[in-house]
């Protein structure tokens, strides 16, 4: 009789208990879907792989759109503006590292997207174009030299070769974004051919919406007959008339092929901006 009594009065307090612990395993598990995979610097943590696209068609080195899942439909990426993720793999016994800027907006959540040419002799590039839907990639970050911050300068001038375009690209999005942020912005993208321009169509749009603080002019060394842009390589003269001029209130961030960035410094240097005044990505 005894026994049985304790068991009624223990019954009531094993039930609540369990309750107690289900409530918190949802509580925690809520918690870890809503923040999602957090970005960790030493450590890969793995994204999943769920949408591709291609952009481009019938060029020797494609264009595809990668997007990445970041655990869960409320989390962003948690990538500031202006710095970069690597992503790391293990590809034919050795060991891969690439750097990567999304071209989703920061505050993008649910998912990121990284824009990536494909070349016959890129590793990491092929790599992932041989990855599909549900595949997983170790992805660490963030890292970088150049977090953007808002008003800062009162103009920031970009000269972007390629797929260097990305890193630009995002801190132009961050800035027609905000409200609150006043800096004037303004991009010359170079590229060999027209197919060669990626996401032409979300630059256009930024442009459009934001024409009194953002401007783009794009650069062609072998354009169509009826482009409207510059010709050959970027100079002097086309810096001259598409940047903002020195000025301790003004800086200019470029981002492609090192030979193109070298000849870029120095055609800054020839224009008078100090050192100071310009960086690279």
């Amino acid at each position: 009789k005894n026994l049985k009594k304790k068991m009624e009065l223990t019954a009531p307090v094993l039930v609540g208990l369990g309750a107690v612990v289900v409530g918190c395993i949802y509580i925690i598990k809520s918690v870890f879907l809503k923040q999602g995979i957090k970005l960790n610097k030493k450590k890969g943590q793995a994204y999943e792989l769920v949408e591709i696209k291609e952009l481009t068609t019938g060029v020797p080195n494609p264009v595809t759109r990668f997007r990445f899942s970041t655990g869960s439909e409320n989390a962003s990426l948690g990538l500031p503006a202006g710095l970069h993720i690597k992503l790391e793999a293990n590809i034919e016994d050795e060991y891969v590292v690439r750097s990567y800027t999304p071209t989703s907006t920061v505050d993008t959540k649910g998912h990121f997207d990284l824009v990536v040419k494909v070349y016959p002799q890129g590793k990491m590039s092929q790599h992932l174009a041989k990855m599909s839907v549900g595949d997983k990639i170790d992805i660490r970050g963030p890292f970088g030299l150049h977090e953007y911050k808002a008003n800062t300068h009162k103009k920031l001038g970009f000269i972007a070769g390629g797929t260097g375009l990305t890193p630009c690209l995002q801190v132009i999005q961050e800035i027609c974004n905000n409200p609150e942020d006043k800096t004037e912005c303004s991009l010359i993208y170079a590229n060999v051919t027209q197919d060669d321009i990626i996401v032409k169509d979300m630059i256009d749009d930024l442009a459009k919406k934001h024409d009194k603080q953002f401007k783009v002019h794009y650069v062609l060394d072998k354009p169509p007959a009826n482009w409207t842009g510059s010709e050959g390589f970027v100079t002097t003269n086309i810096i001259k008339a598409h940047l903002p001029p020195p000025s301790e209130e003004v800086k200019i961030g470029m981002c492609g092929p090192p030979v193109m960035v070298r000849f870029m410094k120095k055609n800054l240097d020839d224009l008078g901006y100090q050192k100071s005044q310009y960086y690279s990505y």
